[in-house]
């Protein structure tokens, strides 16, 4: 029977083209003719082939330059440093700063057994790394070399490490032939990371201040300079703090009573002299919009409330503002003296 020539067996693995013919396997079985090489490819290997390399050494020549400082240095050895570049081999211990590592070593620095991974080959990373303090001498910046495995080690269709190449020549009669190889080996990654850093003045006071503001610092320190160090401190003092007083003796302000029936609307309220916007207070009597109260006098003069016809008041900075005669609020004392206020301030008493 005929099959379509690019339609593939079920189930089985085709190494090469369909011709659509069947044709005799054996003298009871027949099978899809196939055009490819031959014979078909073996994926099996046996015996390891790199154990040998275990003893292999690996010479690594890096160098690192950190052009911001005009610092460049190399991994091998300076000569009459007393290692002998010929004769040395790393060890993580002994001699950490060797350049010339041996295979087997590696592996085993990476948590790997050589022996299965010469079987099936692996990518094995090698991190050097240049970690500097460049205020310190040149000498004293040294690499560091770590090693670890790269590929997967979980079950994949391909473990390992392994490609395979081929070599192509035709046979004087005409025929086709070619060489496969499967190679597996061992490949290794070379990685090179490094950070360097130096004192300086400059940015270390930008760093500082940046790290002040962030946390709100900086106002504290500046508040601490104005108002400790600074030939204006009281008058920065006095425009940032508002000092209110209160207490129990003559001419203060009594406090609030809890007698809601103690609050009322005020006809009338005392000003200080230095919140009037009159030149010279005028006693009144009309109940609607002021009044004078007993006891409330300087020099002989009565300190009333300036008419609610003019709501304004100065202060003694030279801020001016209105009066809110729906926020003012007046208690009696026992010898009649009124207190009130407005939009938060306390208007004071007089005596």
């Amino acid at each position: 029977a005929r099959r379509d020539p690019g339609e593939p067996p079920r189930g089985l693995g085709v190494p090469g083209m369909l011709t659509g013919r069947c044709v005799p396997y054996n003298t009871t079985l027949r099978s899809c003719e196939i055009q490819g090489w031959c014979p078909p490819e073996v994926d099996t290997v046996d015996v390891p082939v790199m154990l040998e390399a275990e003893n292999f050494t690996l010479l690594i020549k890096n160098s690192i330059r950190f052009p911001l400082f005009g610092f460049e240095k190399t991994n091998l050895p300076p000569p009459g440093s007393g290692t002998e570049l010929g004769r040395c081999r790393f060890h993580p211990q002994l001699q950490p700063l060797c350049p010339i590592l041996r295979l087997g070593d590696v592996a085993r620095l990476a948590g790997q057994d050589f022996p299965v991974l010469a079987a099936t080959g692996g990518v094995l990373g090698i991190k050097i790394g240049w970690v500097c303090d460049l205020d310190q001498a040149w000498e004293r910046c040294l690499p560091h070399y770590s090693f670890t495995r790269l590929d997967s080690l979980g079950r994949t269709p391909a473990p390992g490490y392994n490609f395979r190449h081929a070599r192509y020549y035709r046979w004087p009669n005409g025929s086709e032939r070619r060489t496969l190889i499967k190679a597996f080996g061992i490949r290794f990654d070379v990685l090179v990371y490094g950070s360097a850093g130096k004192f300086g003045i400059v940015p270390t006071l930008i760093n500082t201040v940046a790290a002040f503001t962030s946390i709100g610092v900086g106002t504290v320190l500046c508040d601490i300079i104005l108002l400790n160090f600074l030939k204006g401190a009281e008058h920065y003092k006095a425009r940032k703090f508002e000092e209110v007083r209160h207490g129990a003796g003559a001419g203060s302000c009594p406090p609030p009573s809890t007698d809601s029936g103690a609050r009322y609307q005020p006809q009338g309220f005392l000003i200080s002299p230095a919140l009037a916007t009159h030149p010279q207070p005028v006693a009144t009597t009309n109940p609607a919009w002021g009044g004078s109260f007993p006891g409330a006098e300087t020099n002989g003069t009565p300190w009333v409330a300036p008419r609610l016809r003019h709501p304004s008041f100065q202060d003694s900075q030279g801020v001016t503002g209105t009066l809110d005669p729906q926020l003012l609020e007046r208690e009696e004392t026992g010898n009649g003296f009124i207190c009130g206020g407005w939009k938060g301030i306390l208007v004071p008493c007089f005596n």
